[in-house]
């Protein structure tokens, strides 16, 4: 009897073990269970921008998790990733009353970071979101913080494309910024739009062209922006040629003098290089204006112009206007003719040497070359007989 006792309160006590071992293990009422723990995971993943290393200055791993569910396409992968074997959890895409616009923003932010690195992601990110995030790009760059703007115009290189009309216009607006960044990136976006969004574009080109405040580097990009739109940048001519005759860089110069002989009218062109070519200080704006001559309309005032260059006090500048002549061809014949008579040697020679370039299309100028035979000038009789030889061969 006493046996049966023991044996009776061992089988008790054993039961209300197990029931306490039991409670403990189990889920408390309003827990959610692992999978909720896996989701919660992946959303603090969302929160911080994917990278391949730490970058300076910026622990992307200390970045809260937003306090709403993953509304993008990277949550959606995140999720479903993180399961084991479950269905994943669904994720909507990004909103379309712009409540994905605090995560581009913070994208937006890491994407004006001086790491490359962290650009990088924040690219990646925000071509996640697709074309949803478009319009807080936009917003962004139009009034947002300094750092979402810079992120803005930096993001958009590259990707703004002619349908874009909004961030098309943003960055046009872009180009007058007061910072230095947002202006260049928007001008290196603003490069690669259609040519009526350029030409939209044309007053803010020609003042940034204009800016001495400017870097001359991108005061040259923005003239050669200009130069495509070829005959309709015609309303900056004026603004051009004051810089092309005024401005203290050189290479600012260069750049405009291209852009004149694309989109100055011929003949306002044509007396423009005229000028430089006789009358500017400088061998290599006066070399390029000789250049630029055979691209606009020539008259017998540039043949005359280039002709008398070819006594320039400066080798380079006699070359190009010799090379210019050449490839205007048959009409600068008679104006070399009648440089064959000049009293100064140095036109002499390279009118020579220019018209036995030019072969058999000078054929006009081989009498006067036989007179040249008893030139006082020895060099400009070798250079005559040569000419003859090139001339009839």
């Amino acid at each position: 009897m006493v046996r049966t006792v023991r044996f009776l309160l061992i089988l008790t006590i054993g039961g209300v073990w197990g029931c306490a071992d039991h409670s403990e293990k189990g889920p408390a009422p309003g827990d959610s269970g692992p999978g909720s723990n896996r989701i919660e995971a992946d959303s603090s993943a969302v929160g911080s921008v994917p990278s391949t290393s730490p970058s300076a200055g910026t622990d992307v791993s200390k970045e809260k998790a937003p306090a709403d569910p993953p509304t993008s396409a990277v949550g959606a992968e995140g999720a479903s990733a993180a399961g084991d074997g479950s269905a994943p959890a669904v994720v909507a895409g990004p909103p379309a009353d712009g409540r994905d616009a605090p995560e581009v923003s913070k994208l937006l932010t890491q994407m004006s970071s001086e790491a490359s690195i962290e650009r990088r992601a924040a690219a990646d990110a925000l071509d996640e979101l697709g074309p949803e995030a478009m319009p807080s790009v936009v917003k962004a760059l139009e009034g947002g913080t300094e750092l979402e703007k810079r992120g803005a115009a930096l993001y958009l290189i590259g990707r703004v494309s002619p349908a874009h009309g909004d961030a098309a216009a943003a960055l046009i607006g872009a180009l007058a910024s007061t910072d230095e960044v947002v202006r260049h990136a928007a001008l290196q976006a603003v490069e690669r739009l259609t040519t009526e969004q350029v030409q939209r574009a044309l007053p803010a080109l020609a003042a940034l062209v204009a800016n001495g405040d400017e870097t001359a580097a991108y005061r040259s990009r923005a003239a050669r922006a200009i130069a495509k739109l070829e005959g309709l940048g015609g309303p900056a001519v004026p603004d051009l040629m004051r810089v092309a005759r005024d401005d203290t860089d050189l290479g600012v110069r260069l750049a405009v003098f291209f852009t004149l002989s694309k989109v100055a009218p011929p003949e306002e062109a044509e007396r423009f290089f005229l000028e430089e070519l006789s009358g500017n200080r400088q061998a290599e704006l006066r070399r390029v204006a000789a250049k630029w001559l055979t691209r606009v309309a020539v008259s017998e005032k540039s043949l005359q112009g280039l002709t008398a260059a070819l006594g320039d006090v400066e080798k380079a500048v006699r070359l190009e206007a010799t090379d210019s002549l050449v490839a205007i061809g048959r009409p600068a014949v008679p104006s070399l003719i009648k440089a064959l008579e000049s009293p100064d040697v140095a036109v002499r020679r390279h009118a020579v040497v220019t018209l036995g370039k030019l072969g058999p299309l000078a054929a006009d100028a081989v009498p006067k070359l036989k007179r040249l035979a008893d030139d006082p000038d020895q060099e400009v009789r070798a250079l005559a007989a040569s000419a003859l030889g090139l001339i009839r061969a």
